[in-house]
């Protein structure tokens, strides 16, 4: 089974984007690797649902060589992409068999999902010191309680802080 990772960008209140989708308040802080670099490089699959892949986040040249799942409801098609509407475990099972690790990529309804299918082996937090106020949360009503233990937290010069979690 692949280890599943979330790894976001969140606003101090929750927020992963403004409700309109536009997250370039929270974007405005990846000047800094964050460690990212080496995180992606450790992933070979990348899923992640249908509002964060058309907002302006399309495949980047990096992304060749890594599986990519869109989650939607949606009739869409691109070459080199999976799209589905299917359960989270099914996606695992049908799409990731040959993953080792798995890069949950987004937005707040595909990682509420599959926190509560109990698939997220680990979250990383981008945590930006601004408040969105409203939004998109990071997760949606309906989480079911799940524990993780922090394993580690790095502050940032321009006021960030990551938190890795494992869960337990």
């Amino acid at each position: 089974m692949p280890i599943v990772v979330l790894y976001i960008a969140v606003s101090i209140d929750g927020f992963i984007t403004k409700p309109d989708g536009d997250s370039s308040v929270i974007d405005s802080f990846g000047k800094i690797d964050y460690g990212f670099g080496e995180f992606f490089k450790s992933v070979d699959t990348i899923i992640t649902g249908r509002i964060a892949f058309t907002s302006g986040k399309k495949p980047e040249p990096r992304y060749r060589g890594k599986k990519i799942i869109v989650l939607t409801n949606r009739s869409l098609s691109e070459e080199g992409i999976i799209f589905t509407s299917i359960a989270p475990k099914r996606i695992i099972e049908e799409f990731c068999s040959d993953s080792k690790k798995i890069w949950l990529a987004g937005g707040g309804k595909v990682a509420t999902a599959f926190l509560n299918a109990g698939l997220i082996d680990e979250i990383k937090l981008l945590i930006v010191p601004v408040c969105l106020g409203k939004g998109i949360r990071l997760f949606h009503d309906g989480l079911k309680e799940t524990h993780f233990q922090l394993r580690q937290s790095m502050q940032f010069e321009n006021g960030t802080v990551m938190v890795d979690f494992l869960k337990r």
